[in-house]
This record gives structure tokens, sequence and C-alpha cells, in this order.
């Protein structure tokens, strides 16, 4: 149900008059917000307008002045619907249809009070969508009528069933004790006992939310205090790493000796490659390709004994592999290491991993040796090491800038990370050609941590975070193409939604910040918004869960979600992520974790905006400096308090101007 067309303009022109007047009253923004530029039809903006009204139903006595001075010469009837509108009815109510009721008759019901509300240009079920819906608004009388104050805050949470069964209990009792506001003048009528249980209930809620701070400060029934708490972020990343430790000694042999473990050669160890060819085929991760016939095997191998191939091998490994596998040559192709060498708990050595062709390991003793080939440690004689690890150093550098601005911004356009890559590291590979192949090299063997996308029917190609792909696998075409890269259709829905999100959104540039943790994911959770998210979980661990991984392994689980960019369905996907890690919130916690969650969404990075947080991107596009706490919160400055950039000048002279 809607108001008549008539109806809803004048109560358009009446609302837009009385947020006029307390903007001139009370100055909530400064002029130039107040006004649209941006909206012709609309000559108040809507952010402005929505924050002005917030202080209007707080002060409603404005309303009485704005009717008794008229400044527009209204007429008696307008005057009275300004007057009345100091009824107004401000709190969060259970949206349902009204049982009963006409078709489109809908019920907001807060405590033992329902009321028929009308929508003004649409109706309010086509607004909220599913019902039933959790809404704050502000009521007013019109007329005969009730609607609301323009704008309705919905919370995007599924009622759970005990929840919803009380609600819908409650709207069948009010309807059963009739209950039931349906006109202005009714609404008018019994404001001021409204008034007085808002007094008596903001008193009651006063009591309760001191109950429930107190409550919510502290572990509840399931939880406890986690050993992290009170800890420095260096003193916690050693108790965790310490912890880690133990774990390791107690529970599981030393990642490096698993592994070595399941790639030792049966028998006594041999030292050329010719022998190493005659071993048994089938030892884990050192299978030669199935369609080899032993004439090409054993080419296979002899090329680990040519210089310029065992370059090229060299160069797709890692810095600290290739320092290992110089060491090994050095020592003649043959290293001992015990398995107490190998204790995680002591971790005396750093011993090479094994490599096809270039570290095999045998049982020897109590230990284990690892041998390289009496060939590939002539073939090592002849070759630039130092150029090796100098061009390692570079492949790893392009990698990993290549790879954080995928994470920081979803998907990246190749040409522009080859040219963003070049322009941060001007000494780095510069030849076009060889970091393409690199790249593709890269992308082959999966040392990558992004995908390229070819759009299928152009000529741009994307390197795409594969979380993008995999999220929305089902719904995009994908074809593997031959050098490790994709295709999609130039319909893909996922792409091009995300390319169109970020269409006019200036990207964000990587900083050395991000650059010098391991990733941005890294980076993004210790950032305040979401160290105050774990610091909060630190405190409230469930006792199933380990204090050392639980708040950490919940970042990680949320840290996707925020990239993602906030949605409706955020909130819920969040209590989600609670629950899946056996966190169940009481009553007590909800708001504060609300917070939380919303703080972590508009203070760290999202894809659909090209990197930027929400709030750095509101502060962007705005006309006038925003200012955030760290946390990701708002920062309100008064019009006479200091202002936050630090001129030392009033808020109201300097950036609120």
């Amino acid at each position: 149900m809607i108001l008549p067309i008539t109806q809803g303009r004048r109560f358009s022109e009446l609302f837009d008059l009385a947020t006029a007047y307390t903007h001139r009253r009370l100055r909530v923004v400064s002029d130039d917000e107040f006004f649209s530029s941006d909206d012709p039809l609309h000559w108040i903006a809507e952010r402005a307008q929505r924050e002005t009204c917030e202080e209007l139903w707080k002060q409603p006595q404005i309303l009485g002045d704005l009717a008794r001075a008229n400044p527009l010469n209204l007429p008696k009837n307008d005057l009275d619907i300004l007057e009345s509108w100091q009824h107004c009815f401000t709190s969060t109510f259970y949206v349902a249809s009204l049982p009963g009721g006409r078709k489109g008759e809908l019920a907001f019901t807060v405590g033992n009070q329902t009321f028929v509300v009308y929508g003004i240009a649409k109706s309010i079920s086509s607004i909220i969508g599913k019902l039933p819906a959790i809404v704050k608004t502000t009521l007013l009388p019109f007329k005969d009528k009730i609607t609301y104050a323009m704008f309705m805050l919905q919370y995007p949470v599924d009622l759970g069933k005990n929840m919803r069964e009380q609600m819908e209990s409650q709207l069948d009792s009010n309807v059963a004790a009739g209950r039931i506001v349906r006109t202005g003048a009714e609404l008018v009528a019994i404001a001021p006992k409204i008034e007085e249980r808002r007094i008596e209930r903001g008193l009651e809620d006063l009591r309760y939310s001191m109950q429930m701070e107190e409550r919510a400060a502290g572990p509840l029934e399931g939880q406890h205090k986690g050993a992290l708490v009170g800890l420095s972020e260096k003193e916690r990343d050693e108790a965790i790493l310490a912890h880690m430790r133990k774990q390791d000694t107690k529970d599981r042999p030393h990642f490096a000796q698993k592994h070595i473990d399941k790639c030792c050669h049966p028998g006594e160890p041999v030292f050329s490659l010719q022998e190493l060819v005659a071993l048994p085929d089938g030892i884990e991760d050192y299978e030669i390709e199935d369609d080899f016939d032993p004439v090409e095997e054993e080419e296979y191998w002899e090329n680990f004994a040519d210089p310029q191939n065992l370059d090229d091998v060299l160069c797709l490994c890692e810095e600290s592999q290739i320092r290992q596998f110089r060491e090994l040559a050095n020592k003649g192709g043959r290293w001992h290491v015990s398995a107490s060498d190998l204790d995680s708990s002591k971790s005396k050595v750093d011993c090479p991993m094994p490599m096809q062709g270039l570290c095999h390991y045998f049982h020897e003793g109590d230990g284990y040796v690892a041998i390289m080939p009496n060939d590939v440690v002539e073939a090592s004689r002849d070759l630039d090491w130092d150029g090796i690890l100098s061009y390692a150093k570079k492949r790893s550098q392009a990698l990993h800038y290549i790879e954080n601005l995928v994470e920081l911004r979803g998907i990246v356009p190749v040409e522009e990370a080859v040219r963003l890559y070049k322009i941060a590291y001007p000494n780095g590979i510069i030849d076009a050609n060889r970091l393409a192949d690199m790249l593709f090299d890269a992308l082959d063997t999966m040392q990558f941590g992004a995908c390229m996308v070819a759009i299928s029917g152009t000529d741009t190609s994307y390197f795409v975070h594969y979380e993008v792909l995999w999220e929305h696998r089902r719904s995009v075409g994908i074809d593997t193409l031959e050098d490790g890269s994709f295709e999609v259709a130039e319909n893909s829905k996922v792409i091009n939604w995300l390319l169109a999100e970020q269409k006019g959104k200036e990207p964000r540039p990587l900083t050395q910040e991000m650059l010098d943790a391991e990733s941005v994911f890294t980076w993004a959770t210790m950032q305040p918004p979401a160290i105050a998210t774990r610091n909060f979980l630190d405190e409230h661990v469930p006792d199933e869960a380990d204090d050392y991984f639980f708040a950490d392994k919940v970042i990680e689980d949320l840290m996707m979600e925020v990239f993602w960019g906030t949605t409706p369905e955020s909130i819920q996907t969040f209590f989600d992520i609670l629950e899946q890690n056996g966190f169940y919130p009481d009553e007590s916690q909800l708001n504060g974790l609300v917070e939380l969650w919303t703080n972590m969404c508009n203070g760290l990075p999202c894809w659909p905006n090209n990197g930027w947080s929400p709030n750095q991107l509101a502060a962007r596009m705005s006309r006038h400096r925003l200012f955030f706490n760290p946390d990701g919160s708002f920062m309100k400055a008064g019009r006479n308090d200091p202002c936050p950039c630090g001129s030392g000048k009033k808020f109201k002279r300097c950036c609120g101007r």
C-alpha cells in the first residue's frame, strides 16, 4: 500500500522543507554537502538529508518552531501536518504481513504495539524484499495514514526459528487484543504514552546495555580467555611459533623429514645419472612422463649434465633452493644429514629438498644422504651461480609484485601489471619477452599465485585472482589453454561485474608496506580493523578451540569475504563463518560483533573498489575530507572541535567548511 500520488508528492515537499529548516538550525553537514548537484530531481543530497533527519527526530520540537515561523506562508493544513510530526516514533520494528489484513497491508511491530504503515512512492514490501524483516525507521502521522520518514535501515540478518516464532506470537497477540494503530490521528493520540514508554524503555535499555557490556567484556559460558590475550604483536607471534614447534615435536615429524622419507630411493646410494636411471620407477615425486620410452628417459636425465640445460632448470628454482644446490655441489655432491638434525624443535640444518635430476635421497645409517649425480656436479662447475641467483631474485621479485597487485585489486590487465612492475623495479627484468616467458613458466608450474585470463573475441588479457574463477566456476565457461592460462567467454558475468564495478575508480597502488609482507592478505590481517576483531576473538575463545590458532583462523576465513566487498548478505556470512569455527555469540555480543565486522568491511581493501577500502574511496570521492579512526569507524568531529587534519584550526573553519 502506498500514499496516493498527490499525497506522496506533498509529503515529499513538506519533508524537504522540514529538512532544510533543520539544516539551517543545526548545520549537521556543510552547505556544500547538503545541496545536491548530482541529482537534478532532488535538490537535497540523500546522505545529507538522512544525517540531518537523524538529529531532527531527536529534537522534533524544531517542527513546532517551523510551523509557528511559517517562512513560506503555508496553508493551515500543511502546518498541522508539520506540527503532527512532532509525534514521531523511532524504533526497530519487526515487519510482516498483517494477519487477516487487506492485501499489501504491512504490520510494523515493536513490543505490544503494531502499526499499519504506508509506503510513499513505492510499496514498502518492494523496498524491503523478503519478509519478514527487521528494520529501523521513524513513523510519522500523515493525515489519515501512517507512513515512514523517507529512510529505512534494514538489518540483513536471517531470523532464527526461535526469534521468528517469538515475533509472530507477539504480532498475533497484538492483533487479537486490538493493539493495532492504523491512522495518523491514532498515532498522535497515543504519542504521549509511547514517549513515556520510550523514556522508561530507554532507562531499561541503559541498565540492560550495562549488564550486557559487563557480560560481553568477559568470556561467556563455553568460552574462555585465550593464552594470547594482552600480548604485544611480537610476543604474540613468538608465542604462536613456540606453540607450533611444540606441536611439531609432539604430534608429527618435521615437514622436511616427512617429505624426504617419502622420496628416499631404496638400497645403497648411487652417484651417476646412468645408475639413477636404472633405479626402479615409482618413487613418489620422481615419476618421469608415462609416455617416455627408455631412450627418451635417458636423454631426459642426461639434460641435467648439460650446463646450459642445468642453468635453465635452476632459473626456475627459489633463491633458497639454488643456494642449497650450490652448497651440495660444493660438498662434492654428497651431504649426510641425521634424523635428529631435521627435528623441528632443533632445526639444526636447512638441507636441500628432493628435486628430480638435481638432488636425490637415500637412507644411510641413522639418517639420510643427499646425492647430486657426479655428472651434474661436473656440469655445475661451469655455471654462473651468482648470475643465476641474481636472476632468481629478480624473478621472485616480479612474481611477488604482480601476485600482490592481483591480491589487492582482484583483476589487473596484463599490460598494466607489467608496466607497473617496470616502474617499481627499473633494475628488474625489463626485457618484455623474457618477463613474459618467466610468467608463463610460473603459470605452467603453478608457482604463480594468480591465473591469466584471455577474454574471447578480444585482444585483452588479465591477471585474475584464483578466487574470482573458483567462486564462480559454475557460472563461468572456462577453458584451460596449453600455456597454463585460461580463456573465458566475452559474457563472463563475474569478470564483467568486477570490471564494471572498478570502472571510473582509480586503481590503488601497492605500498612498500604491502610488498614487505608475505602477501596483501597477510598485510590486511595486520591492519587495525582486523586486529580489533582478532583481539575480541582472543578474549572469547570457544572451549573446544586452540587458543593459538582460533582467532587467526577466523580472520583468515573472513578476509576473503572482505576483499569481495560488502553485500546485503555479508553480515549473515560473518556469523556463518563464526559458527563454522565453533563460536556461537549470544545476545550480549551481537552489537559489538556487528560493529567490528562493519569496521573491517569499511576499513580494508576490496576488489570492486579497485583495491581501495570503502572509507578511502568515500574520502577520495567526497568534495570534503572525511576522517576515520584506525579501526575503520567513522570519526565524528564537532563544528568547534579541533580539525582532525592537524591544522590546529576549528573543524568548521578548516575541513568542515
